[in-house]
C-alpha cells in the first residue's frame, strides 16, 4: 500500500516522490488508479454545489434543520444525508437485483475518514436515517478512523477526489480532458450525483413545508 493521498496536491513534493520526474509520478499515480478502480465493484459519490446550497436552502433551514434531531447548518451534513438515502436506493435496487438468486440481502458496514468537526453529528444522523430508511437493518454501522489504519480509505480518497473533478466537468458542460479523470471512468463503475439548484429549491420548500406542519401539529422531527 501507499499513504499518497491524490487530493493532497503536495504530494510530488513529498519524498520520496519529489525526487521523480514528472513521467514515473504520472506513472504511478496512474497505477494507484487502476488499482482502486479495478478493485472496487463501483464507487458512489454525492456533490452539493455550496454556492448553489447558500443561496437555495433559506436560513431557517440551514440554522434549524427541520425541526428536530437532522442539521443542515453544512452543507456536509446534507451530502452526508443525502448520500445515504441514494445509497439505500442502490442497495435495494441494483445490489440486491445481483444477488437475488442467492436470496441473499446484503448488509452493509461504513468507515469514514476521522472527521472530528462533525463525527458527532454524522453518527446521529446515521442513526435517524437507519430508523426512517432502513427497517431490515441492512445499514449495519459506521466507523470513523485514520487512513493509516483503514488502508481502503486510502483508495476512497483517491476516487472520491477525481469523481469530485468529473462531477464538476459535468455539472460545467465540460467535457473530461484529464486523463486520470478518463482512467477512472473506464470501467463505468462510478455511480455519481450532484444535487441541482433546483432540487436544492424544491427540498428547501418541501422542507418548510415539512416544518410548518409539524410545528402546527405540535410533533418535531427526531
Amino acid at each position: 500500500s501507499s499513504d499518497v493521498c491524490s487530493s493532497d496536491l503536495y504530494w510530488r513534493k513529498e519524498p520520496p516522490y519529489d525526487k521523480w520526474p514528472k513521467t514515473k509520478q504520472k506513472r504511478f499515480l496512474s497505477t494507484l488508479i487502476r488499482i482502486a478502480r479495478d478493485n472496487t465493484w463501483f464507487a458512489i459519490g454525492a456533490m452539493v454545489p455550496t454556492k448553489d446550497w447558500d443561496e437555495a436552502l433559506p436560513e431557517n433551514i440551514k440554522g434549524g434543520g427541520l425541526g428536530g434531531k437532522l442539521s443542515f447548518d453544512h452543507p456536509y451534513h446534507f451530502c452526508f444525508q443525502m448520500f445515504f438515502a441514494r445509497f439505500m436506493e442502490l442497495l435495494t435496487g441494483e445490489i440486491d437485483k445481483r444477488f437475488a438468486k442467492y436470496k441473499i440481502k446484503e448488509k452493509v458496514a461504513f468507515v469514514f475518514e476521522q472527521q472530528h468537526q462533525f463525527e458527532d453529528i454524522a453518527t446521529a444522523g446515521f442513526q435517524i436515517l437507519k430508523d426512517v430508511l432502513d427497517p431490515e437493518n441492512r445499514l449495519t454501522s459506521i466507523t470513523f478512523g485514520s487512513k493509516e489504519d483503514y488502508i481502503p480509505l486510502q483508495a476512497a480518497d483517491l476516487l472520491a477526489f477525481y469523481a469530485r473533478r468529473i462531477l464538476t466537468h459535468q455539472m460545467q458542460g465540460k467535457a473530461w480532458r484529464d486523463q486520470f479523470e478518463r482512467e477512472l471512468e473506464e470501467r463505468h463503475n462510478l455511480m455519481l450525483y450532484h444535487f441541482t439548484r433546483q432540487q436544492l429549491i424544491e427540498f428547501a420548500r418541501k422542507g418548510v413545508a415539512l416544518k410548518q406542519a409539524r410545528e402546527r401539529a405540535g410533533r418535531p422531527l427526531n
